[in-house]
């Protein structure tokens, strides 16, 4: 085997490669150390940027804040069981309408009754079971149209 011996950029290319310590065996060049490169630095993951990213753009609700969200959704449950209570009170209802009744003649008062009040004391009172069905009915559907809007409204807001 022949041995030859590498000049200047060729020696220190030869020794960077083999990781070996080599002298230059030129007049003009010294002996050389062999430097290891460093590792490059480590790069964060595109993954890790986006979760970094996503931390910052996180909207931070005060403690004020997310007490008045937990109050309004507390009132519109408490709301929600108050209509739900109702309208099962409505559905236990009957109602014993006579057909071809002859109202001189015979009462055809069944037990249904209703009374409306208003603020001036004034009063409405009937026994007539086709307009207490036709009243109850009517507050019934008024209160199922209500449940729907709130039930609408009851959802956890988008952090």
């Amino acid at each position: 085997m022949k041995k030859t011996a590498k000049t200047g950029a060729a020696a220190k290319v030869a020794a960077t490669q083999t990781g070996t310590k080599q002298a230059v065996q030129n007049n003009s060049a010294p002996a050389m150390k062999v430097v290891k490169a460093e590792e490059p630095a480590k790069v964060p993951a595109p993954a890790e940027k986006s979760k970094a990213e996503l931390k910052r753009n996180v909207v931070v609700r005060n403690v004020d804040a997310t007490e008045n969200i937990v109050q309004d959704l507390y009132t519109r449950v408490v709301h929600r069981r108050a209509l739900t209570e109702t309208i099962n009170r409505f559905d236990k209802f009957t109602f014993n309408l006579k057909d071809n009744v002859d109202h001189d003649k015979e009462n055809y008062y069944t037990g249904c009754t209703v009374t409306i009040k208003d603020s001036k004391g004034n009063e409405f009172f009937t026994r007539n079971p086709k307009l207490v069905q036709k009243v109850a009915l009517f507050t019934r559907n008024l209160c199922v149209d209500k449940l729907g809007e709130i039930e609408a409204e009851i959802v956890l807001p988008a952090a």
